[in-house]
């Protein structure tokens, strides 16, 4: 099994998609998607290889991995026991200006 850490940037993604839902949409919508995130991530414990590689979508020499959460995208990387939670952003972002 592999251990889930985050990065300081996706703990601060994660921070303001929820005061942007809680701004937006209310609180019962901040707990649907916040758990639907978790979970999406806790299952990559299981099954680390669930996400697309990055290098489908742009040349990189990073060994970025991505998940589609509705409409946020999780970017992470897997380096041996661990899965590295990189960032985690809206699709409206621009993912290659934040990530590189």
């Amino acid at each position: 099994m592999y251990i889930i850490d985050f990065s300081i940037s996706a703990l601060q993604d994660l921070r303001n998609i929820k005061y942007y839902l809680e701004e937006n949409y209310g609180e019962s919508v901040v707990l649907e998607k916040i758990r639907e995130i978790s979970r999406r991530v806790r299952r990559l414990e299981q099954f680390p290889l669930t996400g697309v590689s990055l290098s489908n979508l742009v040349k990189s020499s990073l060994n970025y991995r991505y998940l589609v959460v509705e409409k946020n995208y999780v970017f992470y990387r897997i380096d041996n026991n661990r899965i590295k939670i990189i960032r985690i952003l809206n699709e409206r972002q621009d993912f290659i200006k934040l990530l590189f």
